[in-house]
């Protein structure tokens, strides 16, 4: 997974060198159909409850994480 995400962002990098172009050439047309192949992909995998089990599960874990410091400290 490392790998096919560091493959990813060289691919982004030498397609958006100099700011990129306004008229897209074929290397920023091929990484637009990666991207939205994968996107289409996620959002088809993840239905309404696992979207809300998801945001239910990050949400208390940002919660749990913000709490241990002022229970440690007795704040």
């Amino acid at each position: 997974m490392l790998l096919t995400i560091s493959l990813v962002l060289l691919l982004v990098h030498f397609v958006t060198l100099n700011g990129g172009h306004l008229v897209p050439n074929a290397w920023k047309s091929f990484v637009e159909i990666i991207y939205d192949f994968v996107l289409n992909l996620v959002n088809e995998q993840i239905s309404v409850t696992s979207h809300f089990i998801i945001t239910l599960g990050l949400s208390l874990s940002l919660f749990i994480v913000s709490f241990f410091p002022y229970k440690e400290n007795s704040l």
